[in-house]
């Protein structure tokens, strides 16, 4: 098998990578190779590619974070694999450049859901590689809706109360949108940069106004996804979501409602109505991306679970992230600085 870490990639590796991605069952859009670069240029990319034959037999996008104390790097859903023996040689390879870079951390989240494979692909890594597991919160796992279900028999599986919202956002007239102009979509940015600032998230990179018109600008390019945003009966912009499209998965990627208007259901129904999307094109999953099972009150993750578990679906869980401590110490030592800074801020 060859492999290869690239940094900066040529066009013909960029076509390479895209089409294993396209052939895929599971992806992710994290592991597409123009995503991340796209949307925030300053985080530092490797491109990993296995091959056998000239054929593209697995891919990763690998974050690479330079420190002053320790360099660590990740992979987000990946690799991308052929089968499970290429997968496990090809985490392999990648343990073995970074520890050669002398990096301390490697962590990989693998990208598709737990069962006998997962099982059969971490007896492998554990057989040849010294690797940790940790059942926490970093372990990911989500929401999933089936969409072989009727339109009916999909909001049969909502909660009471979801139901009940969705039918009241028709009654106040409320509508959706996917043919919106610029000026419907400045509107949007200005209820998602609202929502951000009132519950002090973190600002994306570059700021609300380019990371949003990035996505909007990647989605359509590449035919990838949607917005669908939400429209008053005075025929405002009061919400909306962004929907990206995985293989046959639809994933809620982002939303925001305008904090001006909590009591209308803004989000149930832009959701309710990516779901039915959703199952008029021909996707076979909704995919409500995440659901943290240690969030509890007064916990914001906690009210976004509840709200999330309102639309059905069934929990969907993803092998255990995977923990490669090339330099065991040194980063020991590290996180324990790091604990002990973050408690300080926080009193």
């Amino acid at each position: 098998m060859n492999v290869e870490f690239i940094y900066q990639l040529a066009e013909e590796d960029k076509i390479r990578i895209d089409q294993f991605y396209i052939s895929q069952k599971w992806v992710s859009i994290e592991q597409r190779q123009d995503w991340t670069s796209s949307l925030d240029p300053a985080r530092k990319l490797c491109y990993f590619i296995a091959s056998v034959n000239n054929n593209t037999v697995a891919t990763a996008v690998i974050e690479e974070l330079p420190g002053y104390i320790i360099n660590t790097a990740s992979i987000s859903f990946g690799p991308l694999f052929s089968d499970l023996s290429i997968a496990a040689s090809s985490i392999q390879e990648i343990y073995i450049y970074y520890k050669k870079k002398k990096f301390a951390l490697l962590t990989i989240q693998p990208g598709f859901p737990s069962g006998p494979d997962a099982d059969y692909l971490e007896f492998l890594i554990n057989v040849n590689l010294p690797v940790n597991y940790y059942y926490d919160k970093n372990n990911w796992s989500s929401l999933v809706i089936d969409l072989c279900h009727t339109e009916d028999e999909l909001m049969k599986n909502m909660s009471k109360g979801h139901k009940s919202d969705v039918k009241k956002a028709a009654k106040l007239g409320l509508t959706v949108t996917e043919d919106f102009t610029e000026d419907q979509f400045e509107e949007f940015i200005i209820i998602f940069t609202k929502m951000h600032k009132e519950r002090n998230l973190p600002e994306p990179p570059g700021g609300c106004d380019v990371f949003l018109n990035k996505i909007k600008n990647i989605l359509e390019k590449t035919s990838s996804g949607k917005f669908i945003l939400v429209v008053s009966a005075e025929q405002k912009i009061i919400g909306g979501v962004a929907l990206v499209y995985q293989g046959k998965t639809v994933r809620y990627f982002k939303g925001a409602s305008d904090p001006a208007v909590r009591s209308l259901p803004v989000l149930h129904l832009a959701i309710w109505e990516g779901i039915k999307h959703a199952s008029l094109q021909g996707f076979e999953q909704f995919d409500l991306w995440g659901y943290n099972h240690y969030a509890k009150e007064p916990d914001q993750l906690f009210f976004i679970n509840r709200f999330k578990k309102g639309f059905g679906g069934s929990f969907i869980f993803y092998p255990k992230k995977m923990y490669f401590m090339m330099k065991p110490l040194q980063y020991k030592i590290y996180h324990g600085v790091r604990h002990i800074y973050r408690r300080f801020l926080k009193s």
